[in-house]
C-alpha cells in the first residue's frame, strides 16, 4: 500500500497543475477569517487566530487579517479567566488544554506585534501570558496535566501545555514540570496519527529529545493511505518544523494542497469517523500552519527612492520654471540649478528642466543686478550664470559678456568681497568658479587660487581684516566651496591640510553640518547638525581628492531620504548622491515563486544547460508564468528573469547584496560557508529594478538533480535568503534519486 501511494503522490507531483504555498494561504484566508469570528469555542478560535497570525506578511493582502487578529486576540484577552485560564467556552472551568490553546495563539500575536501594528497593548498580552503560564504551573500534577487542574494525567493536555509553555520560554532545564511532561510524552508508546504529531510538535517547543524514529514513523505515516484530513495536516505541520525543505515535505505539502477544497476558497474537512460530526477547523489551520512554515514574509510594494526624488523635484516645480527653496515658496537660482542637475540623471528626464533654463535666461538680468547692489558675485548670480553656462548653452559671446560681467566685480585681480566689503574666501570662490566654468585664461584665476591658499593653513571661514587676514568662524560651507574651485587649479597636495579639516568636521553619525565642533570664548562647546546638502558636497569633493568617505555618507543619506525638513537643494543634491546605487530591496526565495505565478519570465542558460532549460520551462508554466527561452546569460536591468549558469558565471550581488559567492578550484563559497563545487546546488533569488530573479548554480553534473527540483514540484516550497543544496550519486547507480537530495543551507 505504501509503494502504491508513494507513486501515486509521484504521478500527481508530475502532471498536476502546480498551485502553491502562497496560493493556499491567500485562498484560505476567507475560510479562517469567517470562521475565526464564527466560533464560540474557545480553542478552536485561539487554533485558528494561530493560523492566521502565521499568514501576515506572507499573503498578497493582510490587512483584512491584521483587524481580525486584533478582533480576536482582544476577545480572548477579555475572557480570560480570573485563575488565568480559559475555559472551552466563555465563562467555564479553566482547563490545562483550552488555556494552552491560546497561550500559544497569544504568543504568536506577541511575536506578531513586534513587526505589525495592531492596536493591541503589548503589555496587556504580557499580562495575559503571564497568568495563563503561572495557570499552567498549578495545574501541573506532579507527572503532567489532565483534562481538569490536578486531574490524572492524559496526553492530549500535557503535549498542549509543553507546546504552550515552550513559546513562553520554558525548556526541561528551566522547568521541572516541562522536564516531568517531556518524560512522560516519551514514555507513551504506539501513539495514534494525531498524538504523533503532537509530541513532534511539543518537543520541538522545548527543545527537547532524539526524535529521530517519530519522524520517521511520521514519513511513513504521511506514505500511507490510511490518514485523514486532520490526521494528515497535523502531522505535516510536524514534518515541516524539522525539514523545512525535503522531497519528504514537498510531497507532503503537495497532498494537502490536492486535497484541499479547490473553489478558490481552501479548506480541509476531516472525516472523523461514523456518526461523528466533521471537522474543517482542525485540519486547515494545521495545513495553513504548515504552507505558512515554508514561506516568507513578502516585502511588499517596493518603490525606487530615486523614483520618489525624481517626481518630488518635478512636482515642486513652480509654474515659470524655477524652484523655490523650499516647494512652492518664491524661485530660487540655486535650488533650481541643483534641481535640473539632478534631474538630468532621471529617466526620462522631465520636460521641466527646459522650462527652467528659459527661467534663468530671463531670470540673468535681476541676478546681474542683485550682484551690482551687493558689489560682489552674489548666491544669486553665481547659480543663475552656472546653470546657463552647463545647460543653457550659451554662444561665445554670451559666455564672454558674462566673463567681463564678472571681472568687474572683482576688488582685486581674482577676489570678490563679502562681509566688510572686504575679499572673502566664500565670494572669491564662487568668482573663481564661474571664470573656469566659462572657460577663461589669465592671471586673475592663479592670482585667485593663490590668494585662497595664502590666507588660511587649514579651512575657511571669514576675514575680519583684510591687511592682517585674520579669520574666524571656519566653517563647511565655506571650505566646501573653496574645494569645489581649487580643485580644478591646484595641486591635491597643497589642498590636503584643507581636507583633512574638513574631514575632521565630520559628525559621528557620518554626516557634515556646518561645522563639526565649535568652543565660543567662554569654553562653551556645540556640535554641528547633519545637512543633506553639506554632506552630499562634502563627501563628493572629499572622494574626488581620495578619501574613503562615500559609503558611509551613502548609508547617511539613504536613511535620511524621508527626512521631512528637506530643502529643494538636498533633496535634489539626495538624488545625484544615490544615482548610481543599484537599489534593490530584499527578496526572499519565497517572495521569487510567488512571482513564478504570472508575468513573462526569460530564461536563460549557457549551450551545456539547454536540456536543463527545455525541461523546466514547462513546469514554470504550469505554475503560471509564461517562459522564454533565451539561449545565453547576460546582464539584465528589468523584467523577471532565471539564470541556470555554473557558479561563478553569474554576478550574484548585482542582483542581490545580501549574498556572495566566489569560486575557488573545485570550492564554491556563498556567504563564508564553502562546498564542494561538483556536487553543490546554489538557488539565490534577485531583483531588478522592477523585476525578479531566480539564480540557479551548478556544476554541469547536477543537472539531473536541478531537473528533479523541477519536475517534483519541490522548488515551489522555496523560502529562506537563499539555499544550498547537495546532490550526490550515493548508491553509485548513475543517478540522483530524491532521497540523496539534500539541503545545506538555507540563508
Amino acid at each position: 500500500m505504501k509503494r502504491t501511494l508513494t507513486a501515486v503522490i509521484l504521478f500527481m507531483l508530475l502532471v498536476l497543475p502546480y498551485t502553491s504555498a502562497a496560493s493556499v494561504i491567500d485562498e484560505s484566508l476567507g475560510f479562517i477569517s469567517y470562521t475565526v469570528a464564527d466560533t464560540n469555542e474557545i480553542p478552536k478560535k485561539a487554533l485558528l487566530l494561530t493560523a492566521l497570525v502565521s499568514t501576515v506578511g506572507k499573503a498578497r493582502n493582510s490587512t483584512d487579517a491584521l483587524s481580525t487578529v486584533m478582533d480576536v486576540t482582544k476577545e480572548l484577552l477579555e475572557i480570560q479567566n480570573p485563575d488565568g485560564g480559559w475555559g472551552h467556552y466563555r465563562g467555564e472551568v479553566s482547563t490545562p488544554q483550552d488555556t494552552a490553546t491560546v497561550l500559544i495563539a497569544l504568543g504568536a500575536v506577541m511575536e506578531l506585534i513586534k513587526d505589525y501594528p495592531t492596536g493591541i497593548s503589548e503589555n496587556d498580552i504580557e499580562v495575559a501570558i503571564r497568568d495563563g503560564r503561572t495557570y499552567l504551573l498549578t495545574a501541573f500534577n506532579g507527572e503532567g496535566w489532565g483534562y481538569l487542574a490536578d486531574s490524572p494525567t492524559e496526553f492530549y493536555p500535557t503535549a498542549l501545555s509543553l507546546w504552550a509553555l515552550g513559546t513562553t520560554g520554558l525548556t526541561p532545564e528551566k522547568s521541572i514540570a516541562v522536564e516531568a511532561g517531556a518524560e512522560y510524552l516519551e514514555r507513551a508508546r504506539d501513539l495514534r496519527p494525531d498524538y504523533l504529531a503532537l509530541r513532534l510538535i511539543a518537543f520541538k517547543a522545548i527543545g527537547y529529545g532524539n526524535v529521530t524514529a517519530d519522524l520517521e514513523r511520521c514519513k511513513e505515516l504521511l506514505s500511507s493511505a490510511g490518514l485523514n484530513e486532520r490526521e494528515r495536516a497535523m502531522l505535516t505541520y510536524a514534518l515541516v518544523l524539522y525539514e523545512p525543505l525535503s522531497f519528504d515535505t514537498g510531497r507532503a505539502l503537495t497532498v494537502l494542497e490536492l486535497t484541499g477544497n479547490d473553489n478558490g476558497t481552501y479548506y480541509l474537512t476531516s472525516k472523523e469517523g461514523p456518526f461523528l460530526d466533521t471537522d474543517s477547523i482542525t485540519p486547515t489551520a494545521y495545513a495553513v500552519m504548515a504552507f505558512s512554515s515554508v514561506a516568507d514574509r513578502l516585502s511588499g510594494n517596493f518603490t525606487n527612492p530615486k523614483g520618489e526624488l525624481c517626481s518630488a523635484l518635478a512636482e515642486g516645480q513652480n509654474p515659470d520654471g524655477s524652484w523655490g527653496i523650499h516647494p512652492g515658496t518664491h524661485g530660487s537660482a540655486k535650488a533650481t540649478y541643483y534641481a535640473v542637475r539632478a534631474l538630468k540623471t532621471c529617466t526620462p528626464v522631465p520636460e521641466g528642466v527646459d522650462r527652467a533654463i528659459e527661467w534663468a535666461r530671463e531670470h540673468l538680468t535681476d541676478a546681474k543686478d542683485d550682484a551690482v547692489l551687493h558689489g560682489t558675485v552674489t548666491e544669486e548670480y553665481y547659480y543663475t550664470v552656472k546653470l546657463l553656462a552647463e545647460f543653457g548653452d550659451l554662444s561665445d559671446d554670451e559666455k564672454e559678456e558674462l566673463l567681463n560681467f564678472t571681472r568687474s566685480m572683482e576688488v582685486f585681480p581674482g577676489r570678490w568681497a563679502g562681509y566688510f566689503s572686504i575679499p572673502q574666501p566664500y565670494e572669491t570662490a564662487m568668482g573663481l568658479d564661474l571664470l573656469l566654468e566659462l572657460g577663461a585664461k589669465g592671471d586673475d584665476i592663479n592670482a585667485s587660487g593663490e590668494w585662497l591658499l595664502s590666507v588660511t593653513p587649514d579651512g575657511w571661514g571669514i576675514i575680519l581684516n583684510h591687511l592682517l587676514g585674520v579669520m574666524v568662524g571656519k566653517n563647511v560651507p565655506t571650505t566646501v566651496e573653496a574645494l569645489e574651485s581649487l580643485i580644478r587649479v591646484a595641486d591635491i597636495e597643497k589642498l590636503r591640510p584643507h581636507s583633512d579639516w574638513l574631514m575632521a568636521q565630520r559628525l559621528d553619525d557620518g554626516s557634515w553640518g556646518h561645522f563639526g565642533r565649535s568652543e565660543n570664548i567662554l569654553g562653551e562647546v556645540s556640535y554641528g547638525v547633519g545637512s543633506m546638502e553639506y554632506t552630499v558636497r562634502a563627501a563628493e569633493i572629499l572622494d574626488a581628492l581620495g578619501y574613503d568617505v562615500k559609503n558611509d555618507a551613502l548609508k547617511w543619506v539613504i536613511d535620511n531620504l524621508h527626512n521631512g525638513t528637506k530643502t529643494t537643494v538636498d533633496t535634489a543634491l539626495a538624488l545625484e548622491f544615490i544615482k548610481d546605487v543599484k537599489f534593490l530591496p530584499e527578496v526572499t526565495l519565497y517572495e521569487t515563486i510567488t512571482a513564478l505565478r504570472g508575468g513573462l519570465w526569460e530564461l536563460h542558460y549557457t549551450g551545456e544547460y539547454q536540456t536543463v532549460a527545455e525541461t523546466i520551462a514547462p513546469q514554470l508554466e504550469e505554475l503560471g508564468s509564461s517562459v522564454d527561452l533565451k539561449g545565453r546569460v547576460s546582464k539584465v536591468e528589468d523584467g523577471n528573469h532565471i539564470f541556470l549558469a555554473a557558479p561563478g558565471d553569474i554576478n550574484v550581488s548585482r542582483y542581490n547584496g545580501e549574498v556572495t559567492l566566489k569560486v575557488r578550484g573545485q570550492l564554491v563559497t556563498v556567504n563564508g560557508r564553502t562546498y564542494p563545487l561538483a556536487s553543490t546546488i546554489v538557488i539565490i533569488p534577485g531583483r531588478t529594478q522592477d523585476g525578479h530573479v531566480l539564480m540557479v548554480l551548478f556544476a554541469e553534473q547536477s543537472s539531473g538533480a536541478v531537473e528533479l527540483v523541477f519536475t517534483s514540484g519541490l522548488f515551489k516550497y522555496f523560502h529562506g535568503k537563499y539555499l544550498v543544496l547537495e546532490a550526490k550519486d550515493s548508491n553509485g547507480n548513475g543517478v540522483i534519486d530524491p532521497n540523496e537530495i539534500k539541503l545545506l543551507d538555507a540563508g
